[in-house]
C-alpha cells in the first residue's frame, strides 16, 4: 500500500526536481510550481476547508466525469473551432453557404433535435446572442450594437483595432457586419417565436426541444424592427456589384422575413357566418416564400462554410447539462422541402379557413385537414395553428362574432337543430332565479369541455390520444349534469321539447352523449394508428368499436331524427295554425314575422342537418360498420385455425377496455358478451366457407356504399355546404374503399389456402402464419395469411 505525502515530502521532491527544470519543462508551458508551493505555505493548519453541504462522494460518483459520451469537458475540438473569429471579414460565397446553412440547420432543429447541436452550432449565432445579453443588461437599445460579432473574450491588440476600423468600408467586412448579422438576428428572432409558441401550446421535448442554454432569443425585440432592417439591408445589397450573388443574398434575407411574417396571421379574423372576401393579398407573403425555397433549393451548395464557423464549441463552451452530441442536420433537400411544407400547411388552412360558412364545414375541416392531417403538418405550423383557431378573447379564428360560447351553442344546434327551448328561455325577463343560478355554471362548463376539443386537433397523434381520452371523462361528467338538470327543468317549469307526450327530448344532454360516443369510437380506432394494440387485441377493439358504432347510428337514427322532424313539422303545419288561431293584432304580427324567419333561417339549417346525417354520416358510418364487422369475422375465422391469437381471459380484456371503463352512459359491453362473440366451429368445412362467402358478400357491399359515398362528394353540389376543400375527405373514403378491395384479395388468397389444405386443417397453423403489416388505411393494417419459410 502507498503511503500518503505529506507537504513536507513534496517540498523536498520539488526541491530535488528543481535542479533539472530545464530538461523538464517544456516551452509551451508555463511552469507554476513555484506559485502553488507558496500558495500551499499560507495554510498553517493543514486543514481543507470545505462547505458542510458538499458530500465529496458525490462527485466522486459522477459517472460522466472522463467518460467520453458523457463528459462535455472531453469534447475535442479543431484549432479552427477555437480561434474562429466573427468579426473578421468574409467572401461573399462564404456569407451566403452560411446562410444556406442556418436555414438547413434550422429546420433540423424543428425535426426533432435540439439547438446546441443545430443553430446555436453557428458562433456567429452564439456570439451574438452573449453579446445581446450582455449589452441589454447593460441597458443598450440600439438592436445591431446589441447583436454584435465582435467576440467580447477575444483580446485585441491596439493593431487589430485600428485593422478593424479600416475596414468599415471593405464589402466584405460589411457582408458579415450588415448582412450576416440581419440575417442571424431574423433567424434567431424566428427561434424566439417558436420557443413562445411551443411553451403555450405544444409540448416541450416532445413536438420541439426548448433547450436554449440560458440565451435569450431576442423575445423582446418587436419582429417588425427586425423587417426593417432587413428591407434596409436589401436595398444596400442593390447598391453593390454582386452580379447574381445580389439575388441571392437578397432572397436568403427576405426568406427570413416572410418566417417572421408567419406571426402575422395570428391578426387577421376570419368572419365564420358569411363568405369572405378573398384575403390571399394578406399572405401574398407564403406564395413568395414558396418561390423563393424553390429558386434557393436548386442554388449550387457545393461550397462550405468557412472552418470554425459551425461546430460543437458551444457544448464546451456554455452551461451545458447534456451529454455531448454531433452536430445534427437533415439532407440539403429534405431541409428546403420541409421549409417549403411549412409555408403550404400555414397557406392551406388560411384559406380554407377563409372559405368557412357554416358549422358542418368547420367541423369536417377540423377533422381531416388539421386533425387526421396531422402527420403532414410541420411542428410550427401546428402551433400557429393553434393559437389561430382559439385566440386570446376566446374568438373563434379571430371572427367578431364567433367566440367559444357562440361556437359551442353553434355546435349543439347543429346535431339537434336550432331554438332549443332551455337555451332560449335565458333570454326571457322573467326566467326563474335558480334555474339561471343553475345554468351558468354548467354552460361554462359545456364550454370549458368545447375548449378542451379544440385543444386536440393540432397536437401531434399519441398527444390527440392522450386528450382525447381526458376529454371523455369531462364530457361523462358533463353529461351527468345536465341530464339532472334537464329532467328537473322540465319536470318543474315544464321547459324543453318532447318527443311524445311526457318524454323530454333533453338535446343538450343528448348532443354531449352524441359527442361522447364519437371521442370513444376515435380513442379506440385510433389506437390502431399508434400501434399500441398487441396482435391478439386487434379483435377486441374492432368489435367494440362496432358497438359504439350501433349506439351512434341508434342515436341519429331515433332520437335526433325523431327531435329534428318534429321541428320540421311544428314550423311546417304547428306554427302557421298557431297564428289562424290568434285575432287579428301586435301579437299575431309578431308570430307571423317569426314565422317568416322560421321560413327563411330556421327551417333550411334543419333540413341541412337531417340531409348531413343521413346523407353522409349515416352512411359513412353504416359503410365502417359493414367493413369493422367483416375484418372482424375474417379474425375471428384465423383464430378459430390458430393464425391468429385472440384472448379469452376475462381479466385482459377488462385491462383493454380500462380507458372506457369509467364513462357512465354507455355501459360497457360484458365479457360473456364478448366471449359469446368468439364462438366459432371451424370443424364443419362447408360451414366455414359459407361464412367467409358470406363475409365476402357484406364486403362487396361495403365497398358499393364507398364507391356510392365518393360519387357523392365528388358530384353531388349540395354536398358542397358540408365542407370547403374535399380533398382530405376523399382521400380518407379512397383510402377505406382500397382497404376493402384489399381485405377481399386476402378472403379470396385464403379460401384458396383452405381449400388446398382440406384434408389436413387441424395442422394449418404449422404450415402457414399471419402477417400483420401497414395497410391502405390508418385504421385497418393487411391481415395476411402466408406460407411459413
Amino acid at each position: 500500500m502507498c503511503n500518503p505525502l505529506n507537504i513536507e515530502d513534496i517540498d523536498k521532491k520539488h526541491t530535488i526536481s528543481e535542479d533539472h527544470e530545464d530538461d523538464i519543462i517544456d516551452d509551451q508551458y508555463i511552469d507554476i510550481t513555484n506559485d502553488l508551493f507558496n500558495s500551499l505555505s499560507l495554510i498553517t493548519d493543514h486543514q481543507v476547508v470545505k462547505s458542510d453541504y458538499f458530500n465529496l462522494l458525490e462527485g466522486t460518483r459522477a459517472i460522466e466525469v472522463l467518460n467520453p459520451r458523457l463528459d462535455t469537458a472531453l469534447i475535442k475540438l479543431q484549432p479552427s473551432d477555437l480561434s474562429f473569429n466573427t468579426n473578421d471579414k468574409q467572401s461573399i460565397d462564404n456569407v451566403i453557404s452560411i446562410q444556406n446553412k442556418l436555414f438547413q440547420l434550422l429546420m433540423s432543429w424543428l425535426n426533432n433535435s435540439s439547438l446546441p447541436v443545430t443553430v446555436l452550432s453557428c458562433r456567429y449565432i452564439q456570439t451574438l446572442l452573449e453579446n445581446y445579453t450582455f449589452t441589454r443588461n447593460q441597458g443598450s437599445k440600439n438592436l445591431l450594437d446589441q447583436c454584435s460579432f465582435k467576440n467580447l473574450r477575444f483580446f485585441e491588440t491596439k493593431e487589430m483595432q485600428d485593422k478593424n476600423q479600416s475596414l468599415d468600408d471593405d464589402v466584405e467586412y460589411q457582408l458579415v457586419h450588415k448582412v450576416l448579422k440581419i440575417f442571424s438576428i431574423a433567424i434567431t428572432k424566428f427561434i424566439g417565436i417558436c420557443i413562445t409558441i411551443g411553451v403555450n401550446v405544444l409540448y416541450e421535448e416532445e413536438d420541439i426541444n426548448t433547450r436554449n442554454m440560458n440565451l435569450d432569443f431576442l423575445t423582446e425585440v418587436d419582429e417588425e424592427i427586425v423587417i426593417e432592417q432587413i428591407d434596409q439591408c436589401s436595398e444596400w445589397i442593390l447598391t453593390l456589384n454582386l452580379q447574381d450573388k445580389s439575388d441571392i443574398l437578397i432572397s436568403q434575407l427576405n426568406l427570413s422575413k416572410y418566417l417572421l411574417k408567419i406571426v402575422t396571421i395570428l391578426n387577421h379574423k376570419v368572419n365564420l357566418t358569411e363568405p369572405t372576401e378573398d384575403n390571399l393579398h394578406l399572405v401574398e407573403f407564403l406564395l413568395k416564400a414558396k418561390q423563393i425555397i424553390n429558386v434557393l433549393k436548386v442554388q449550387d451548395n457545393t461550397h462550405q462554410p468557412p472552418s470554425g464557423s459551425f461546430s460543437t464549441f458551444i457544448q464546451l463552451d456554455l452551461d451545458n447539462k447534456n451529454i455531448p452530441s454531433e452536430i445534427y442536420e437533415i439532407s440539403w433537400e429534405d431541409s428546403w422541402n420541409s421549409l417549403s411544407r411549412l409555408f403550404n400547411n400555414i397557406l392551406s388552412y388560411f384559406k380554407s379557413s377563409n372559405a368557412l360558412t357554416n358549422h358542418q364545414q368547420l367541423q369536417n375541416f377540423l377533422k381531416y385537414d388539421i386533425s387526421y392531417n396531422i402527420e403532414n403538418f410541420n411542428v410550427m405550423a401546428r402551433g400557429v395553428f393553434q393559437l389561430y383557431i382559439i385566440r386570446d378573447d376566446k374568438s373563434m379564428f379571430g371572427s367578431p362574432n364567433v367566440n367559444l360560447s357562440t361556437y359551442v351553442i353553434e355546435e349543439i344546434e347543429s346535431i339537434v337543430g336550432g331554438n332549443i327551448m332551455i337555451l332560449k328561455s335565458l333570454q326571457q325577463p322573467d326566467i326563474n332565479k335558480s334555474i339561471l343560478e343553475r345554468i351558468e355554471p354548467l354552460l361554462q362548463d359545456l364550454e370549458n369541455s368545447g375548449y378542451h376539443n379544440l385543444t386536440i386537433y393540432a397536437q401531434n397523434p399519441c398527444r390527440q390520444q392522450q386528450l382525447t381520452s381526458k376529454a371523455l371523462l369531462l364530457w361523462d361528467t358533463l353529461q351527468v349534469s345536465w341530464e339532472a338538470f334537464e329532467f328537473e327543468v322540465y319536470s318543474t317549469f315544464k321547459i324543453g321539447e318532447e318527443i311524445s307526450e311526457g318524454v323530454p327530448t333533453l338535446p343538450i344532454s343528448t348532443f354531449i352523449y352524441y359527442t361522447k360516443l364519437n371521442l370513444m369510437i376515435d380513442l379506440a380506432m385510433n389506437g390502431i394508428a399508434l400501434d399500441i394494440y398487441q396482435d391478439f387485441e386487434i379483435y377486441v377493439i374492432y368489435w367494440f368499436s362496432t358497438y359504439l358504432l350501433n349506439l351512434l347510428i341508434e342515436l341519429v337514427n331515433t332520437r335526433l331524427t325523431s327531435n329534428i322532424n318534429q321541428k320540421i313539422t311544428y314550423i311546417e303545419k304547428g306554427f302557421p295554425k298557431k297564428i289562424k288561431k290568434l285575432k287579428a293584432g301586435p301579437k299575431k304580427e309578431q308570430l307571423k314575422l317569426q314565422n317568416q324567419i322560421n321560413n327563411q333561417e330556421v327551417l333550411p339549417k334543419l333540413i341541412k342537418i337531417q340531409r348531413f346525417n343521413h346523407e353522409y354520416l349515416l352512411n359513412g358510418w353504416s359503410a365502417l360498420k359493414e367493413l369493422l364487422e367483416s375484418v372482424s369475422c375474417y379474425l375471428i375465422v384465423l383464430s378459430s385455425f390458430r393464425l391468429i391469437p385472440v384472448f379469452k381471459d376475462e381479466l385482459i380484456f377488462k385491462l383493454r377496455l380500462k380507458p372506457w371503463s369509467s364513462i357512465g352512459v354507455p355501459n360497457l359491453p360484458s365479457f360473456a358478451e364478448y366471449k359469446n362473440s368468439l364462438k366459432f366451429d371451424n370443424s364443419n368445412f362447408d360451414n366455414t366457407k359459407q361464412i367467409l362467402t358470406q363475409v365476402k358478400l357484406k364486403l362487396n357491399n361495403t365497398l358499393g356504399l364507398y364507391k356510392q359515398l365518393i360519387h357523392e362528394i365528388e358530384n353531388n353540389e349540395s354536398f358542397n355546404e358540408f365542407w370547403v376543400n374535399n380533398e382530405q375527405i376523399l382521400l380518407w373514403y379512397h383510402q377505406l374503399s382500397s382497404t376493402v378491395k384489399s381485405y377481399s384479395q386476402e378472403l379470396d388468397q385464403f379460401v384458396a389456402i383452405l381449400n388446398d389444405n382440406k384434408s389436413n386443417l387441424n395442422s394449418l397453423s404449422t404450415s402457414y402464419k399471419v402477417q400483420i403489416s401497414t395497410g391502405h388505411h390508418r385504421h385497418f393494417p393487411t391481415i395476411k395469411v402466408i406460407k411459413r419459410k
